[in-house]
């Protein structure tokens, strides 16, 4: 059994399932199963060494028009698709890159946006510590200043905020 006759039984078989329902006998059956493959075997040779490929006119075989039409329509598309790929590849490729260019500008915006509110944040975290800090020691200078003689005096320091420390002078 050579390599041809394996390659090009399927093509005959499906010829074969695809077609109506005959109501033939086998011998028959297999007489179109050979002349389609012989069809099949001819035209794919001439498709190859380039040359136009013969018209068969007996047996009349609906399926091998069938699949002549199936076939002719395959190739021209084949050849749309290779005139066609290479721009259609580029313009694919400029439209990917046009949404990359978009994302990352999105992105960077989203980025910006959660810098921000971080920074709000830890402002916020850091001004209502300052807060309860000077709090604290507000009720921590009055508690000084009621359970000793010590007066309180307020000297401005390198912060904004000013410093309450106790004096040492004595009030007897």
């Amino acid at each position: 059994m050579s390599v041809l006759y394996l390659t090009h039984i399927p093509l005959s078989q499906s010829a074969l399932r695809k077609s109506p329902v005959y109501g033939c006998w086998a011998g028959e059956i297999a007489n179109i199963g050979f002349h389609m493959w012989r069809r099949v075997t001819v035209h794919k040779r001439c498709v190859k060494s380039d040359t136009p490929p013969p018209t068969f006119t007996t047996p009349i075989i609906h399926e091998w028009e069938k699949w002549l039409v199936t076939y002719t329509a395959r190739r021209a598309l084949k050849r749309k698709v290779m005139v066609m790929g290479t721009l259609t590849f580029i313009k694919n490729k400029f439209r990917r890159w046009r949404f990359y260019a978009r994302y990352q500008k999105n992105q960077n915006e989203r980025i910006k946006t959660a810098i921000m509110h971080h920074n709000r944040a830890k402002l916020v975290r850091a001004r209502a510590k300052r807060k309860s800090v000077s709090n604290w020691r507000a009720s921590e200078h009055i508690e000084l200043t009621s359970d000793t003689c010590h007066r309180s005096v307020s000297l401005p320091c390198t912060h904004s905020r000013l410093v309450h420390t106790p004096s040492l002078v004595h009030t007897h």
